[in-house]
């Protein structure tokens, strides 16, 4: 059976410039020679530290940034050779600061109509992430940040993606805040047959959420497999690096 993503030997470089005349004078590989697959209705987590390629490879799934090398397959399909809209159908995004993926100047009830397909019902999409149908008239600054965020989450499923990738969605959220809107995450995830690629540094969030889990550092998989077996036995000293860093809970 066809996976519903495919990534096979993806590299990204970005080029540094210096000096005074901002000559390029080298450049950094973000990702190197990363390949994996995404199976339908699954939590796949992307975890590492800041700077391992993590968000680059939210990106070029996107269609954000383009790649180096390498290939996205949808269902078996070069993704480029999908249109802009096509791509839109399938594939949200949402971002750690939901202000990146609002227009402040735009009512919520407008910004999610534009993004709405013919056939949903704006003040329903609301409803299903938590809010009310009175949020329809008003604009982002008046809400808080996880209400923000919600909004982001309905404004990406408006299009009925199969795929929603989630850069770090909850780290700009306090604690609490946090939990509520994974359980929305998780809620959404299986009322909707929802397939998502959560991007994270946290593990314990990877650990409530995903069923499988990549480790990337400094752009390479250094460990893959489901979250947890990696978790409880991981192979690799950076794995390793990143569970010490979680704070654990004493029971």
């Amino acid at each position: 059976d066809m996976s519903l993503l495919e990534i096979q030997h993806l590299s990204k470089a970005f080029s540094v410039e210096g000096g005074i005349f901002r000559r390029r004078v080298g450049s950094v590989q973000a990702l190197k020679d990363v390949s994996f697959t995404l199976e339908r209705g699954e939590t796949l987590a992307v975890a590492g530290g800041s700077g391992c390629g993590k968000t680059t490879l939210a990106k070029l799934i996107a269609g954000l940034l383009e790649a180096d090398e390498g290939k996205i397959l949808w269902e078996g399909q070069p993704l480029n050779s999908f249109s802009r809209i096509e791509r839109a159908h399938r594939i949200q995004m949402i971002f750690q600061d939901p202000f990146a993926s609002l227009n402040p100047k735009l009512s919520v009830g407008t910004q999610i109509r534009e993004m709405a397909r013919a056939d949903s019902d704006p003040i329903a999409l609301l409803r299903s992430v938590g809010l009310d149908a009175d949020a329809m008239n008003h604009y982002p600054f008046q809400f808080s940040g996880g209400q923000r965020q919600r909004i982001a989450i309905a404004r990406a499923l408006a299009l009925k993606p199969s795929l929603l990738i989630a850069d770090e969605p909850l780290s700009a959220l306090d604690v609490t805040v946090q939990a509520q809107v994974l359980d929305l995450l998780k809620e959404l995830k299986s009322s909707l047959g929802l397939t998502i690629l959560l991007i994270t540094h946290d593990l314990a969030i990877a650990e409530s959420f995903a069923d499988r889990i990549l480790v990337l550092q400094d752009g390479r998989i250094v460990e893959q497999g489901l979250t947890a077996d990696v978790l409880s036995k991981p192979q690799h000293p950076y794995t390793q690096a990143l569970l010490d860093a979680v704070p654990r809970i004493a029971c």
